[in-house]
């Protein structure tokens, strides 16, 4: 007790002198009638006081020790105390602390707008000649677009004409080769009885093309073979002319004809000069095949151009009274370019 008598003496005044019991002390401090603990009531014209919150902590404390027992009863008041005696304090402080500060003024911030300058006579110049590039280079700006464009167009319109030309000029290069193929000459080879040997044929080869030809080389040979699947892959020749002899080109006009050789029963004689190869011969067992390959080439080309060549192959068929000479052997033996 002596310490709050201290602690009231500090914040209310003189203690007030011996109590009865601390209900009475409770009614001093708060200014609350305090009847029995099931009795404690808070005036209406008292909740808006500003001690209203130390009033609800000894209200909310007295229901609270209520249910204690007997022996804390006393305990429980003296908390009761020192909480309304610490709401009291705090309650005059803050009076007292707005008691000696001034009212404060509310903060006004003020914006100073600047004044706006002067529009001058050479600043006007100034964008309109700014104004006027503007618009003069957004102006070259679209003359450019559309000189582009049309330039575009141009271009278009050249490779369009360009590659019509070269499909021209491809057209007239094929039809040119088409119209050089079909004036070359061809060389073709046929076969005729012998007009002045017995028996025996002739090997003629004639120009059949629309150009002049110009026979650059021909030579023959003869194989004995069972069947033309003996004969070699491609035809094999070899060179029985004499010393220095050399064959003359002979030209030939479209539909003319020049002998190649003539073939007849005194060549089969030459040519079966193995034991018993006349008598297979005579016997159909063996078969003799002539072939050979001509050389020619365009008279209205140049020099360099490849020359053409034909290939031929006959089967001399060896009676024992009559003879043939007819055209046979395989396909690779009758080629033409």
């Amino acid at each position: 007790m002596d310490g709050l008598s201290a602690f009231y003496g500090a914040s209310w005044g003189p203690w007030p002198g011996p109590l009865a019991s601390l209900e009475a002390l409770f009614t001093q401090i708060t200014g609350i009638q305090a009847g029995p603990l099931t009795a404690l009531q808070i005036p209406s014209n008292q909740l808006s006081s500003k001690r209203l919150s130390g009033h609800k902590v000894c209200y909310s404390c007295a229901m609270t020790g209520k249910k204690w027992v007997a022996a804390g009863r006393r305990w429980v008041w003296a908390v009761v105390i020192a909480a309304a005696v610490a709401g009291v304090a705090a309650q005059a402080q803050t009076s007292a602390s707005s008691s000696a500060t001034p009212d404060a003024q509310p903060t006004q911030i003020t914006v100073a707008i600047p004044a706006q300058a002067e529009w001058s006579l050479q600043d006007r110049i100034r964008w309109g000649a700014n104004l006027l590039l503007a618009l003069a280079g957004y102006a070259g700006i679209l003359m450019g677009l559309s000189l582009l464009r049309k330039i575009e167009r141009q271009t278009r319109a050249t490779e369009t004409a360009a590659e019509a030309a070269a499909d021209a000029g491809r057209a007239a290069l094929t039809e040119a080769r088409a119209l050089l193929v079909a004036e070359r000459p061809w060389v073709l080879i046929s076969t005729e009885p012998s007009r002045t040997l017995e028996n025996g044929f002739t090997v003629l080869a004639t120009n059949r093309g629309r150009g002049p030809a110009r026979i650059l080389d021909a030579i023959d040979a003869a194989r004995i073979v069972s069947h033309e699947g003996q004969l070699p892959a491609q035809p094999e020749f070899r060179r029985t002319a004499q010393p220095g002899e050399v064959f003359e080109p002979i030209v030939l006009l479209p539909g003319e004809s020049v002998a190649l050789r003539t073939f007849g029963r005194e060549d089969v004689k030459r040519v079966c000069v193995a034991d018993g190869s006349l008598e297979r011969v005579d016997t159909w067992e063996d078969k003799i095949y002539v072939y050979g390959r001509v050389l020619y080439a365009d008279l209205r080309t140049s020099g360099e151009a490849a020359p053409h060549e034909t290939l031929w192959c006959c089967w001399y068929i060896h009676g024992r009274q009559k003879s043939g000479l007819v055209m046979a052997g395989p396909a690779s033996y009758h080629r033409h370019s």
